[in-house]
């Protein structure tokens, strides 16, 4: 359904109409934030509104202190119950999610990653390598959405990392570029 269509109660926002629309005029399930915009938007509809879901399409590294402010992003608008990245290769979601980690401890979960060689061959049934659906599909994830609503999306939020007090993450791991993870 997601090859063909839009499929029903299903919202997009993309990042044309973030950066050429003021934000008084995005529609009122967009978060509004001044400090990062994603790639696009998917809106889930559900019975007390739409819910976003984050696109992210990183193919060159930024410095870690771009990535802090996404992560504070993300950690200051609880509306977006996901986001979804196409990354190069897998290391890279690696250590953008230790980035996300060491930065906010609170929502660094709500983070999913796709290779995009994976997206190009798979399409919407490209598997998340890293994050809370890994395994799934990125329609699997999306469809499962639609059909379950609220009551679902409630229990992730309250099995995911939204507290301090259940971060076990003890140890620090220092990351390195791309680049150099990627000759290796």
């Amino acid at each position: 359904e997601w090859l063909t269509h839009t499929p029903e109660g299903v919202h997009l926002f993309s990042e044309q109409q973030l950066r050429r629309y003021d934000f008084s005029s995005y529609s009122s399930w967009i978060p509004n934030g001044k400090s990062h915009r994603p790639d696009g938007y998917w809106g889930i509809t559900v019975q007390d509104g739409i819910l976003p879901i984050a696109l992210e399409v990183e193919l060159s590294r930024k410095c870690t202190s771009d990535y802090e402010k996404v992560a504070e992003f993300y950690r200051d608008n609880d509306s977006i119950v996901k986001v979804m990245w196409l990354v190069p290769v897998q290391v890279a979601g690696v250590q953008l999610q230790n980035v996300f980690a060491k930065a906010v401890s609170m929502r660094a979960g709500v983070h999913n990653f796709i290779t995009v060689p994976e997206f190009r061959k798979k399409l919407w049934d490209a598997p998340i390598f890293l994050g809370p659906d890994l395994g799934k599909t990125l329609s699997t994830v999306l469809t499962g959405l639609l059909e379950n609503g609220v009551g679902s999306l409630l229990k992730q939020r309250l099995n995911s990392n939204t507290s301090p007090l259940f971060n076990t993450n003890k140890t620090y791991i220092k990351s390195t570029s791309f680049a150099t993870s990627a000759k290796s």
